[in-house]
């Protein structure tokens, strides 16, 4: 038993021993091991990145829907607004921020938006003359284009064939408008062209292509006013492009003739005085024109940039006159019959120069005309270009001229009165930078009233002058000097804004503090508020704190005084029987758009819920679009 057993043992010790070697001979997994450990090493580290990443990635993502469902929430509030193009307007861009979110979402805005355009209406004109009750009518139908202008330019860029279906519903409605009124110089042909042309000027900087094919399209309803602002923007694009639409405009009136010599007298503006759209007058008074300007422009006349437009156009119209049914044939011969008469007149000068047998066949045509107009004043001379008188530059050894002109006679007048308004009037006609020599005339003003109005005056044009010459120590003596609150905190907010660019913080804040302590001594009005928005503004580019707490300031203000729009430095108080300029070019960040710009991320709910503070509704909704815009990826600039 005991070799049975001793045999036993050696057996299981001999299997104990070869499980080991077997284990020993495969080394597999003892040598994988380490590999492993080691291959896991950066995969660890990916890991443990993305694990990292993951509560920030969740975090915008959270925060842009945040920003979706804020959006959506002001879209809906919008449908109760009083205004309908403030309304169309935000909802328009709450499509277009939303897109990317959930488009069939943000198309229903978009299909509210254009409805709500359709509300824009006309004032109650009961009661009006029949000019008012023209030019509201002008007024209502310009606002409707710009508000669907806005919204057809963000269809087109989300969903193109909602906007190709919306403009064919336009087109044809302008085909059954009726045509029994004759439409002024000032008038668009149709609210299909205006529309058309209004999409183009704001299309010519960034597809120009485009800009050119809606200008032609916009032909098929007539030669609308708003063309010669496209063919200017065009040329100062590329001339190629604005002789493409005035070619196009050129076979049109060969194709249909003389409808309306309006249509002739906007292609004569754009060719010879662009920026001046000239008018026949048809009342009886042959000597007076009209004259439009709505915006003049420093640039070569097309006609004489390409002197063969100029030939083909005078052919062109000279042909149409001389084809076009003799007056006593319409509807109206009298006003056909000055209208054509006028066309005639402004050409005549050109043709005479250029086409001379043709000017003799036209002056024929005039002579037949005159019969139909009976005119009751005798032929005047009318200028072909009114740019001319308004052109020269100023000169400035005459302004120093004048003062000293105006100061003589304030010393040798013997009225007080009169002396001082002189006196008054030489200060205000010193040049910005002769500001000592206007304070020296201010001081010999005897009423004290306007003299402190005056001298207040000088020292806020001078400072912010000053200012932005980079003498910030010069601008706060002379900032010393004003004894009006308001102008010496707006002064000090400019400075405040240049200090910060210098990044010299130490003293913005000191020039922002002062500021704040003017502010609570002035009187409280519009101007104050955009004061105090200023301040804010600057404020929250470097201490959020104090730029919230004046930010409440300000919207306690606004609701008080609410802003005209504008970002502009406040125009100083107007001193009574004189006229000041209002500083429209002067510096910005003087309001809520300056604020919102300024504050980052971190401030974003606390900005969002000051401006929520904002009493009208339109302002408070715009208000929050823009704060959500700036945070927003890929977010593009607002249309308006």
């Amino acid at each position: 038993m005991r070799t049975l057993a001793s045999i036993v043992f050696v057996f299981i010790l001999a299997s104990s021993f070869g499980e080991v070697r077997t284990a020993v001979r495969t080394p597999t997994f003892q040598r994988e091991e380490p590999a492993k450990k080691a291959q896991s090493k950066p995969d660890t580290a990916e890991a443990a990145k993305d694990r990292r990443a993951e509560p920030e990635d969740r975090a915008k993502e959270q925060f842009h829907m945040r920003l979706v469902v804020m959006l959506r929430s002001i879209g809906d509030e919008s449908k109760k607004w009083n205004d309908p193009m403030a309304a169309a307007s935000l909802q328009a861009q709450v499509a277009d921020l939303t897109w990317e979110a959930d488009p069939g979402i943000a198309l229903g805005y978009l299909m509210q938006a254009w409805e709500t355009t359709g509300l824009i209406r006309e004032e109650n004109r009961e009661g009006a003359s029949p000019e008012v009750v023209a030019l509201r009518s002008r007024l209502t139908a310009s606002r409707q284009i710009a508000s669907r202008r806005e919204v057809l330019l963000i269809a087109r860029k989300r969903r193109p064939d909602v906007a190709t279906r919306w403009l064919d519903e336009l087109a044809k409605d302008a085909q059954s408008e009726s045509k029994a009124t004759r439409s002024g110089v000032l008038d668009d042909r149709t609210a299909h062209s205006a529309l058309l042309l209004a999409m183009a000027a704001d299309l010519v900087d960034g597809e120009p292509k485009v800009a050119v094919e809606l200008a032609i399209e916009s032909l098929r309803d007539g030669i609308s006013f708003r063309l010669q602002n496209v063919l200017i923007r065009l040329q100062q694009k590329d001339f190629n492009l604005a002789q493409q639409v005035l070619r196009a405009a050129f076979f049109r009136l060969r194709t249909v003739g003389l409808l309306d010599p309006d249509e002739l007298m906007i292609l004569f503006a754009y060719l010879y005085t662009p920026g001046v759209v000239p008018s026949a007058n048809l009342t009886g008074d042959r000597g007076h024109i009209r004259a439009v300007t709505p915006n003049e422009k420093d640039i070569t006349p097309a006609g004489d940039l390409k002197p063969e437009l100029s030939m083909e156009f005078l052919r062109l119209v000279a042909d149409i006159l001389l084809h076009a049914p003799l007056p006593s044939t319409t509807a109206d011969p009298l006003i056909a019959a000055r209208s054509q008469t006028g066309v005639i007149t402004f050409l005549m000068p050109r043709m005479q120069k250029e086409l001379p047998d043709l000017a003799e066949t036209l002056r024929q045509r005039m002579a037949q005309l005159e019969v139909d107009a009976r005119f009751v004043s005798t032929p005047d001379h009318i200028p072909v270009s009114a740019r001319t008188s308004d052109s020269r530059e100023p000169n400035e050894d005459y302004d120093e001229q004048g003062v000293e002109e105006l100061a003589q006679r304030a010393e040798k007048e013997s009225s007080p009165a009169q002396r001082d308004r002189l006196y008054a009037q030489a200060a205000l006609s010193t040049a910005e930078r002769d500001y000592e020599r206007g304070f020296s005339l201010a001081k010999k003003i005897d009423d004290k009233l306007l003299q402190a109005g005056i001298v207040n005056w000088i020292a806020y044009r001078a400072a912010l002058h000053i200012i932005s010459a980079n003498k910030i120590d010069l601008a706060y003596e002379i900032i010393q000097k004003n004894e009006d609150h308001a102008q010496r905190a707006t002064c000090l907010v400019v400075g405040g804004q240049w200090l910060l660019k210098a990044k010299d913080r130490i003293r913005a804040s000191q020039w922002l503090q002062e500021a704040r302590s003017n502010v609570a001594k002035a009187e409280p009005d519009e101007s104050l508020t955009r004061i105090t928005l200023g301040v804010a503004a600057v404020y929250a580019q470097f201490d959020a704190v104090a730029g919230l707490e004046v930010l409440t300031d300000a919207i306690k203000l606004f609701n008080r005084f609410p802003l005209a729009p504008g970002e502009r430095v406040p125009r100083p108080k107007r001193v009574p029987g004189f006229n000041l300029p209002d500083f429209s070019d002067g510096p910005s960040g003087f309001g809520l758009n300056a604020v919102i710009a300024a504050f980052d991320q971190g401030q974003f709910e606390d900005v969002a819920g000051r401006l929520n503070q904002i009493a009208k509704p339109e302002v408070r909704g715009a208000a929050l679009l823009r704060l959500c815009r700036k945070h927003l990826p890929n977010a593009t600039a607002a249309t308006r």
